[in-house]
């Protein structure tokens, strides 16, 4: 499995305060991150007004995180997915066929994060479960 290239995760993206960062696709907390990965993240411009609303998202996943069904994300397989819009990588998939890019899953695991899966539910357009 590839590694990860954590500065193009921020090539269009770069949604970020002290606390958080975000690309639009994953948020995390800073402190999280190594000290040069947070030294990268100083460098952005502070001009996005995104950043409330990608929070707020943040805060009502965490707020019904023990209400809901979840499972952790346990890949099984790896395959390639070619797209028209973000060119062609590979994903890794649990047995439930639900898939995560490579390059994240291989981040949130170098930062020996957890990934967990909201079992039955489906996210709505305003990203509400």
């Amino acid at each position: 499995m590839a590694g990860y290239n954590f500065k193009k995760f921020f090539n269009i993206n770069k949604i970020y305060n002290d606390e958080f960062v975000s690309n639009g696709h994953f948020i995390i907390r800073r402190s999280a991150l190594t000290k040069s990965q947070n030294s990268f993240i100083d460098t952005f411009e502070k001009n996005d007004s995104r950043l409330e609303s990608v929070i707020n998202i943040f805060n009502q996943a965490v707020a019904q995180e023990y209400s809901l069904d979840t499972a952790e994300f346990n890949p099984i397989s790896i395959t390639e997915i070619t797209s028209d819009t973000s060119g062609d990588y590979q994903a890794v998939i649990d047995d439930e066929d639900i898939a995560i890019k490579d390059e994240y899953y291989n981040f949130f695991k170098s930062i020996k994060c957890r990934i967990f899966k909201v079992m039955d539910k489906v996210m709505d357009k305003d990203n509400r479960i």
